[in-house]
């Protein structure tokens, strides 16, 4: 069987993106799915003539990983392997579903996804749409506030739990249009 790529997608790559690849991944996993579908983190820092990140993870930016270390042990999330990486077209044509966390990142900068991929707006959906809410996700990369972070997390393991479901949905209706297509082609002959 096919695996099916969904990517959440946030400024930096350094906290929420990754954070909630990893919870997505979870209860994924949970429902016997990581053999087909996998969710991957990118970020749009670096486009459109963005500055890069300085630095690939997020233990490098020693005020943010003071706030964040202790919350990642705490929800049991393991942010160790990853690297920030920035969106490219191959990366979202390869996606079946795009999870932008904040509508900033969607659309409302220069290097917003809808502006440099306009192509592959259908599959873009804000990731608390997978919960029914058409509502941000906001930077905690500036703040200095450990309550912040803990709420960040609690609405993105909040969002991955309860949203996972959606996800499924798309997969499975991709598959159906897939076989409609399919099916009124071989009619046509």
């Amino acid at each position: 069987m096919k695996k099916y790529i969904v990517s959440v997608i946030c400024l930096g790559n350094m906290a929420r993106s990754p954070i909630a690849a990893y919870c997505l991944n979870r209860e994924i996993a949970k429902h016997k799915m990581n053999n087909n579908v996998i969710v991957l983190s990118r970020g749009i820092t670096g486009l459109a003539n963005t500055n890069p990140n300085k630095y690939t993870h997020p233990k490098y930016y020693v005020e943010v990983w003071k706030h964040l270390e202790p919350l990642l042990k705490r929800y049991k999330i393991n942010l160790d392997g990853h690297h920030s990486r920035v969106v490219t077209e191959t990366h979202l044509n390869k996606a079946v579903l795009v999870l932008p966390v904040h509508s900033n990142v969607l659309h409302r900068t220069p290097n917003g996804l809808k502006e440099l991929f306009p192509h592959y707006t259908w599959k873009m959906r804000l990731l608390r749409e997978l919960v029914g809410k058409y509502q941000d996700i906001e930077d905690i990369g500036e703040s200095t506030s450990t309550h912040e972070f803990r709420d960040c997390i609690e609405i993105i393991d909040e969002t991955a739990r309860l949203g996972v479901g959606y996800i499924f949905d798309w997969i499975d209706n991709i598959e159906k249009n897939k076989q409609i297509i399919i099916n009124q082609r071989k009619g046509k002959q």
